[in-house]
């Protein structure tokens, strides 16, 4: 009898302990499905390439935005999309009774694929990525009015195309779901007419823009911090 009674406890203890661990194994198998999700925000020095060098004769400084998400969970690799804008140059004028500003800004947005390879050094974890979207160069004009107080906005000039590039880089481990990201983009640009201010010599700052024409090429580094969730 006590051999039977011992029987059934140990019995049931191995069922709750299998219990227990299958119920475990359910859940870490549901967590291991959960796909990585990454926010990013980085600041972003721009150099041009050649006709486009050659008519800015400047390097440009820019700011990002991406979202990416994990494809499958068991692998290393995202889709995603990333703005992105630079300013051109600007002149800013004062008259008797308004002020004018005239800038020509890039934007484009870029639709990326981003693949890590199964390795890491330290806290460090390199990637490759490519992307391609549309692209637009515009130049805008603002103008405040003294006497009462109101403003303006017209698009002068704009052309749209089409930016597609590779990237490098790297995510370093800051704390929690934070890291700092590291990257550099070769980003070639179909050709486009686009308005670069000169020295302002008279009237209004519009009038000191030279249209230009070329394909718009550049690398651009990114430095920031990526989140994921």
């Amino acid at each position: 009898m006590k051999t039977f009674k011992f029987f059934i406890y140990s019995l049931i203890v191995f069922l709750v302990f299998n219990s227990t661990c299958f119920a475990q194994n359910v859940k870490d198998s549901i967590v291991d499905q959960r796909l990585v999700n990454f926010i990013e925000f980085t600041l972003d020095p721009t150099i041009p390439l050649y006709s486009f060098k050659e008519n800015l004769n400047k390097n440009l400084f820019g700011i990002s935005m991406a979202y990416l998400r994990q494809r499958k969970p068991e692998r290393f690799d995202y889709f995603g999309i990333q703005f992105s804008y630079a300013h051109i140059g600007s002149i800013t004028e004062s008259f008797f009774d308004f002020e004018d500003r005239t800038s020509t800004e890039l934007m484009n947005l870029k639709f990326l694929y981003r693949y890590f390879p199964n390795f890491y050094f330290w806290r460090i974890e390199p990637f490759v990525e490519i992307g391609i979207g549309p692209q637009v160069i515009y130049t805008v004009t603002s103008t405040n009015y003294f006497l009462d107080d109101t403003s303006s906005l017209n698009f002068d000039e704009s052309d749209f195309g089409l930016v597609y590039g590779i990237g490098l880089g790297f995510t370093t481990y800051l704390t929690g779901q934070v890291f700092l990201l590291t990257k550099v983009n070769f980003n070639n640009g179909t050709a486009m007419t686009y308005y670069v201010p000169q020295e302002y010599d008279q009237g209004l700052p519009i009038d000191n823009f030279d249209p230009e024409t070329s394909a718009i090429n550049y690398i651009n580094w990114q430095l920031g911090l990526t989140v994921s969730f």
